[in-house]
């Protein structure tokens, strides 16, 4: 799981005092889990800021990554949220994508190049192009067979690409109004 900790020691002074108070804080910190899961998922959707000036969260979210959030509790006082899909970390801190087994990643260009992979066309429906850019060896072109010579057609399908640079898109974040929650569910239980 990619891990935002939340801690008692990363809440507001209040929160800690509260949270101490309480024999077992473990109800709350599971309706704080449920809570945090919920708000991460609904911000999917809306591609909403977490941080101004940050760029939107991604809108692949639905049964992908906002499906994939949830929490755990750790040990009497913590709470982890988080998701298990190996590219929620690369899209929350950012990073370079290298390729494993090939020696390119194929980007697609294109809807249609987005529906299967450079290896599912049939052998010679592709031609690759190299290209001058140290971190592109080419592109992949599809030909359409019904023209020949000079007025032969093609289409870029794929980037060749040695790697590929994702720009940090926070998600996993709490927000003030997340530790607002918490204080009133607190302060609401303490009432209790």
């Amino acid at each position: 799981m990619i891990a935002g900790r939340i801690t008692t020691d990363r809440a507001r002074p209040a929160i800690r005092r509260m949270i101490a108070a309480l024999a077992d804080p473990t109800p709350v910190l599971h309706d704080f889990g449920n809570h945090m899961v919920s708000v991460l998922v609904r911000r999917f959707p809306r591609g909403q800021e977490p941080q101004a000036g940050k760029p939107p969260v991604t809108r692949s979210g639905g049964a992908g990554l906002a499906g994939s959030v949830t929490y755990d509790l750790v040990g009497k006082r913590g709470l982890e949220v988080g998701t298990n899909k190996v590219y929620g970390r690369i899209l929350h801190h950012g990073g370079d994508i290298k390729p494993k087994r090939a020696r390119a990643l194929a980007v697609p260009l294109c809807a249609e190049a987005r529906r299967k992979g450079p290896r599912e066309w049939p052998a010679g429906s592709l031609v690759f192009v190299p290209n001058a850019d140290p971190e592109t060896t080419g592109i992949l072109f599809k030909q359409d067979r019904r023209y020949k010579g000079e007025h032969a057609r093609s289409k870029p399908m794929y980037v060749l690409r040695t790697k590929v640079t994702i720009q940090p898109h926070p998600w996993l974040l709490v927000q003030d109004e997340d530790w607002d929650y918490l204080e009133g569910e607190l302060a609401r239980r303490a009432g209790a």
